[in-house]
This record gives C-alpha cells, structure tokens and sequence, in this order.
C-alpha cells in the first residue's frame, strides 16, 4: 500500500509525462514512442519499489513482503 502512495506522490510528475508520451505515440501510431512511454512508467514504478524496500532502508523492507 504504501509503494502505491509513493508512485502517486513522489511520481506523479513521471506518471503525467508518461500518459503523455503514451497519447503522443498513439495520436502519431508511432510504436517507439509508446515503447519510451512504457520505458518510463517502468522506471518510475521500479525507482518507487527501490526507495521502498531498498537495501538501505532495511525498517521499510516489511512492506515489500
């Protein structure tokens, strides 16, 4: 529940971008921009999980099991 929260708040500007270049890529049909989109919603999730249960913060590693 809370990498949830984290990718909503502390990623919110990376989420915003990627719906955009993901309506860009399909207003063009252009699938490499719709990969770049993809790329980057990935990104956001896996820095979010990473700050969540990474290894430097073994107190908040209980959330990810």
């Amino acid at each position: 529940m809370a990498v949830v929260a984290m990718v909503t708040c502390c990623a919110l500007p990376v989420l915003i971008s990627a719906g955009v270049l993901a309506t860009i890529g399909g207003v063009l049909r252009n699938p490499l921009i719709i990969v770049a989109a993809a790329l980057v919603l990935g990104g956001a999730v896996a820095y979010a999980l990473r700050a969540a249960c990474g290894v430097a913060k073994p107190a908040r590693s209980r959330i990810c099991h």
